[in-house]
């Protein structure tokens, strides 16, 4: 029987589909939650109405709101002002995304605190856009930094007018003492520079207008070598375009040509299998046509057989009756002979009649004895025939039952397929060889939007939009017996579109011939949905953000670590975490840390570009886990403060200029004094001689 094979083929597809699909869907569920938590800054996720669905720790800590209450609420609520961030919310809708837009949060207790509005849409895997992805930036410190440099410039000005105003006054006191008799001189002076500076301003408007006619012609210059690089960058775009078009003709090239070779051997065998089942099926319809013929023979005989029997019945009731007529003929013959022995006195002439009727009656008896020994044995004959006939019965009332019995069982075990057919939530259907449709669940009906009827006996890859790659999968279970997870598309017939992965392997005969596929789709839209809903995440923050494994391999990133390291994503992925950092070592030991301890928050670290830049920053980290809490790696944030770390270097700078500054003006302070009392002094002395003159 073929039906146990194909029901354990409908089990393990079922039971594997299943498996996978809920186990990534709740790993990609865990990796978003993770991704959350990640953020250092405020991060929430709205719909499309400006409702909370999602936030971290750091929003609950900044509103002092549990994520119960906030979870529901409207957004906008936890600004000081509300319109500003509804518009700035629905600039994000409009462009998709929106960066460093200034607002103010509001805590519950009333402390406020400053923050750039950071956000991007994410959306499913057909566009439509399902909600907002927002990291709050807390500029507190951004700001403290800004002030503290305006401080720092209003101090040097302030320094640098001292200074002036110092050297004017030591300029002035000099001046006092020995050039009144300069005043004249300085009058001749003054009318020559009047001249020179006529002769200057002549000059500089030549000046002035030969650089007018050297920036034209730089202009001109630069537009042209802005043309050369655009022509060379389109030449270099449509040689790189010509190169991937050859290389995408030869990988189809030799495809079509593998293709070509697989259709021709599948053909081969197929048609080797079409000639072999022919051969069986003539087989079986001349075994049915002996069958049949045997037993229309069969029952002619015992219908013959009935009849002589009835026949034979008869006869033996004739038999029996002349039998007895014989018995009293004898008696009469007897009684006739006592009579006929009284009158053989006078009846001699009667003798010769009496003995040839003697004779007759004689001969007649033997003929008789010899048809009741005939009638004896054919009546045995036919007991023997009338059990044989009845052993016979018996064995066709056996077979019957046992026909009636297997019937039965094939009917309760088609039920029980149709039951686990139907018990799939997934789209289930079975495949002949041919690629045509025998079974399916309801699943398929409705991601189909087609009646049984039709789906019955049509083309199983027409209710695909790629249905040549469905029939390229298709062909690889038959090939490897299974297949596993392979992606692909279902169209309903109203439009509508569903991602699935495809499951199926084979059942087979009792003689382990294969008699079809049986196939799971299991829907995906909702895993895909976690997956776009992470990239996201990852996207939305500012900060370098990689997910690594247990292992300490890079498996994601957003574009701000491709920017930091200046290393596409294709080579990251997969490679070692510590490569990128000044100190690997270091690097590898606070990456142990987070798997130690769960988590690790600002530790300092220095990033490398690939082009040599260092970047300093902290690293932020924590480790995310699947259902059963078993840990499948961390989330990593670098946050930058190279900006910080200038804004401290520069400010300790001018702080010490500002100390050697002060030093200056104090020695200067005691020099000007110094020099005035010794000034006022010698005018004493002036006017103590001029008294005595």
């Amino acid at each position: 029987m073929t039906i146990p094979k194909k029901e354990k083929a409908i089990k393990v597809v079922n039971k594997k589909n299943t498996n996978n699909g809920s186990d990534a869907q709740k790993q990609s569920s865990e990796y978003a939650r993770s991704l959350i938590e990640a953020s250092l800054d405020p991060l929430v996720t709205i719909n499309t109405e400006g409702k909370i669905t999602d936030m971290n720790e750091a929003l609950a800590n900044i509103t002092g709101i549990t994520r119960e209450k906030l979870t529901g609420t409207d957004f906008f609520d936890y600004f000081t002002e509300p319109q500003k961030a509804r518009e700035v919310y629905q600039v994000v809708f409009a462009k998709g995304s929106v960066a460093d837009s200034p607002l103010t949060l509001r805590h519950k207790d009333g402390k406020l605190t400053e923050v750039l509005f950071n956000g991007s849409v994410y959306k499913d895997d057909r566009g439509n856009v399902l909600g907002v992805v927002i990291v709050a930036r807390d500029v507190a410190e951004q700001k403290w930094a800004i002030e503290l440099r305006i401080a720092n410039k209003e101090l040097a000005f302030q320094n640098d007018e001292k200074e002036k105003r110092a050297a004017e006054l030591s300029i002035a006191n000099k001046e006092l003492a020995f050039q009144n008799d300069e005043k004249e001189k300085r009058a001749e002076e003054l009318i020559i520079a009047n001249k020179e500076l006529l002769f200057q301003n002549d000059e500089k408007e030549k000046r002035a207008a030969e650089l007018v006619v050297a920036n034209k012609e730089l202009e001109f210059q630069n537009d042209e070598k802005e043309k050369r690089a655009a022509e060379l960058d389109i030449a270099n775009k449509e040689l790189a375009f010509q190169n991937n078009e050859k290389e995408k003709r030869a990988a189809e090239l030799d495809i079509a040509n593998k293709e070509l070779a697989f259709q021709n051997e599948v053909k081969g065998r197929r048609a080797a299998e079409l000639v072999v089942a022919n051969k069986e099926l003539a087989f079986q319809n001349d075994e049915k046509e002996k069958r049949a013929a045997e037993l229309a023979i069969a029952n002619k005989e015992l219908a013959f057989q009935n009849d002589e029997k009835e026949k034979r019945a008869a006869e033996l009731v004739i038999a029996n009756e002349e039998l007895a007529f014989q018995n009293e003929v004898k008696e009469k013959r007897a009684a006739e002979l006592i009579i006929a022995n009284e009158e053989l006195a006078f009846q001699n002439d009667e003798k010769e009649k009496r003995a040839a009727e003697l004779f007759i009656a004689n001969k007649e008896l033997v003929f008789q004895t010899g048809e009741k020994e005939k009638r004896a044995a054919e009546l045995v004959i036919a007991d023997i025939e009338l059990d044989f006939q009845n052993k016979e019965k018996e064995k066709r009332e056996i077979a019957n039952k046992e026909l009636e019995a297997f019937s039965y069982s094939v009917k309760l075990a088609s039920q029980y397929s149709l039951s686990l057919i139907e018990a799939s939530l997934d789209p289930l259907v079975t495949i002949s060889t041919e690629g045509k449709i025998t079974d399916m669940n309801e699943a398929l009906v409705n991601i189909t939007g087609l009646e049984r009827g039709k789906l019955i006996g049509s083309d199983f890859f027409d209710y695909f939009t790629e249905p040549q790659k469905a029939r390229e999968v298709y062909q690889e279970v038959f090939a490897k017996g299974s297949v596993a997870d392979s992606p692909l598309t279902l169209r309903h017939k109203e439009g509508k579109l569903t991602d699935v992965l495809f499951n199926g392997s084979v059942y087979k005969d009792d003689r382990g011939n294969v008699l079809g596929v049986v196939i799971v789709a299991r829907d995906v839209t909702a895993q895909k949905l976690l997956s776009k809903y992470s990239l996201s995440l990852i996207e939305a923050s500012l900060d370098p953000l990689v997910t690594i494994s247990t292992a300490g391999k890079i498996t994601d990133m957003n574009e701000a670590t491709v920017n930091i390291t200046g290393i596409e994503r294709g080579k990251l992925i997969g490679s070692d975490f510590f490569d990128y950092f000044t100190e690997p070592q270091k690097a590898r030991e606070v990456y142990q840390e987070v798997f130690a301890k769960g988590s690790v928050a600002d530790s300092p670290l220095t990033l490398r570009h690939k082009d040599g830049k260092l970047t300093d920053v902290l690293f932020n980290g924590s480790v995310y886990k699947d259902d059963r809490g078993n840990v499948l790696g961390a989330v990593v944030v670098a946050r930058d403060i190279t900006e910080q770390k200038q804004l401290a270097e520069r400010e300790i700078a001018g702080r010490e200029k500002e100390l050697m500054r002060i030093e200056e003006l104090e020695r200067f302070r005691k020099l000007t004094v110094g020099r005035e009392l010794k000034m006022i002094e010698l005018k004493k002395e002036i006017e103590v001689l001029k008294s005595k003159i």
